[in-house]
């Protein structure tokens, strides 16, 4: 796909200001570009009317150590990786972003999906934690999360409304994760926050973020498919586009390839665009959720990174490196200078080289150190990258520094059997430092997991479930919704078809249940996956149930295939914790 800029050619300067008299009571200046914007159902996407193919990826703001204390210049350093990579647009998931990543993309000119934090996760919910439904099923609590989530898209668009960067004002992410009985009452207020982005700001679209079940995706002007909504709706009546896709859970180095499946990477005219879940790595209370980024979460590249890249700007990868012994420490950073205002800081990287200065893939642990100024990382004046927290994998780590004290910061790197390394960050404004107590950042905030239980949960209900093909009434989705009484059939009946459900993420899988329809006894083998390797771990011929035990392996999807002819499946329900 080739890259087209969105950048804005022509910016233009408002000036405000409340006078009474001669004096001047306030005033504000807003930098604003004019432009118009159009998502169509049959012929994509249109920016001042000429067609531009979306490719994006999906962004949080919170990084490592840092939590979501994000700088201005590291909001810039995630917009602009994601523009190197050849993309051209962000959707920001899946809360309102700081008004400096709208800023961010105004300026480097990628075009950005503004998104409120109605959200909902797949699996068994729990009222009270994290996997609660996405619409709270008491009536008690209504009243006051519908005023909350209609504020919240008021004051997102207030906020950022002047950035030409944004396409699209999303009501939220997969609310169909809600329970059963309130589904009616989630998408009332669906239709509510498009009305209101109708009120509000006429001149954008009101967009449905993950809108593959329940019928949400007809209730906005543009609706978002992730996952296997890709495959499942093929030119709808309405503006659309892939909002994710993807899925994949890797460290650093990773492969070298697309993450492209389901047929994402074939263009059609009516698909606005797709967009890669996701771009870089995040926090997640879900056990390795938050690694599917092709960034990771110290904002270092992963080979899928590179891919992409040439892909989509015919850049080639550089040198991978080799397994070997370093025998010398590189530091280094991406700014020389910084404010002290807390709007600036400066990627800090280590790596491990060898005597021609290759980088080399020796991963022992990097102490880096504060030796003078009154500078600090994430977790005060030294911090050790390691392959343990994934701060220094393939012989390379970086970590974000900054300082609210003016003058030179002298960082020292160390590792066992080589000689340190030293760099000077100077940190420019306000209060120079004199040994002054340092502000250190607080620690992460507390989080509520799920009461432990020795009953295992469901964990595949609603999830995605892709196919080789089925029939357009019964289509793959329906094993994993419960609620219809009716399940997968195949496409066709040749032999090799297959239907897999996938866990988006990684979970200690206890027990995998089949029901199936006619015909009986039917060959097929289950396999499963971790999120890297497929492996076969039963074989048999159908009945109308089938049970497997896995005792809690650690598995991200499973698969049944039919290397004969294949049998329609009612049901798949995954359990465990």
């Amino acid at each position: 796909m080739p890259r087209i800029s969105a950048r804005i050619s022509r910016w233009y300067t408002l000036e405000q200001r409340l006078v009474q008299g001669e004096r001047c009571l306030d005033q504000a200046v807003t930098a604003f570009g004019v432009r118009t914007v159009e998502f169509t159902a049959d012929r994509g996407f249109f920016l001042n009317g000429e067609h531009l193919p979306i490719h994006g990826a999906n962004v949080h703001q919170d990084r490592a150590g840092w939590c979501d204390a994000a700088t201005h210049s590291g909001i810039g350093r995630d917009v602009a990786l994601i523009r190197e990579s050849g993309m051209n647009f962000i959707r920001g998931a899946h809360y309102p972003h700081h008004d400096q990543f709208a800023a961010e993309c105004d300026r480097q000119g990628v075009l950005f999906w503004s998104e409120l934090c109605f959200w909902g996760i797949g699996g068994q919910n729990a009222e009270g934690f994290w996997n609660a439904s996405a619409y709270p099923p008491h009536e008690a609590d209504r009243a006051e999360f519908e005023d909350s989530c209609l504020r919240a898209m008021t004051e997102m668009i207030r906020v950022n409304r002047n950035h030409p960067s944004i396409v699209a004002w999303s009501t939220g992410n997969e609310v169909f994760f809600s329970d059963d009985e309130v589904i009616p009452q989630a998408k009332d207020l669906t239709r509510r926050l498009v009305e209101l982005v109708h009120d509000l700001d006429p001149t954008r679209p009101a967009a449905v973020g993950g809108a593959q079940r329940r019928g949400f995706d007809e209730l906005g002007d543009v609706a978002g498919y992730n996952g296997d909504g890709a495959s499942l709706y093929h030119k709808p009546p309405w503006p659309n586009l892939v909002s994710e896709y993807g899925s994949v859970i890797e460290d650093r180095p990773g492969t070298h390839g697309p993450r492209y499946g389901h047929g994402v990477d074939t263009p059609h005219a009516w698909r606005s665009g797709i967009a890669l879940w996701c771009g870089i790595h995040h926090g997640s209370i879900v056990p390795d959720m938050g690694r599917m980024g092709f960034i990771d979460y110290f904002r270092l590249p992963l080979r899928s990174w590179y891919w992409y890249r040439r892909e989509l700007r015919g850049v080639e990868p550089p040198p991978w490196p080799l397994p070997g012994t370093a025998t010398a420490l590189r530091l280094s950073a991406d700014r020389m200078t910084i404010a002290t205002d807390g709007t600036d800081d400066t990627q800090v990287m280590v790596e491990l080289v060898d005597a021609s200065g290759n980088v080399v893939a020796d991963e022992r642990p990097v102490r880096i150190e504060v030796v003078e100024g009154g500078g600090i990382f994430p977790t005060g004046t030294s911090i050790t990258l390691s392959p343990d927290n994934r701060g220094l994998l393939d012989g390379v780590g970086a970590i974000e520094f900054r300082s609210y004290f003016a003058g030179p910061n002298t960082l020292r790197a160390s590792a066992d059997g080589l000689p340190p390394a030293e760099l000077t960050i100077e940190a420019v404004g306000g209060e120079r430092w004199r040994g002054q107590p340092r502000r250190l950042s607080p620690g992460p905030p507390s989080m509520s997991f799920l009461p432990s239980s020795d009953a295992p949960r469901l964990l595949s209900a609603k999830r995605p479930v892709f196919s080789s093909g089925s029939v357009a009434d019964r289509p793959a989705h329906l094993v994993t919704d419960y609620s219809t009484g009716e399940g997968w059939v195949s496409a066709t009946n040749e032999p090799g078809a297959w239907i897999r459900v996938d866990l988006e993420g990684l979970w200690q899988v206890d027990t995998v249940t089949v029901l199936l329809g006619e015909p009986d006894a039917v060959p097929y083998r289950l396999e499963v996956s971790d999120g890297q390797a497929a492996e076969e771990v039963a074989t048999g011929t159908t009945d109308r149930r089938l049970s497997f035990d896995l005792r809690g392996r650690a598995l991200h999807a499973v698969k049944l295939v039919f290397p004969e002819a294949p049998a329609e499946i009612k049901e798949v329900r995954v359990h465990g914790r």
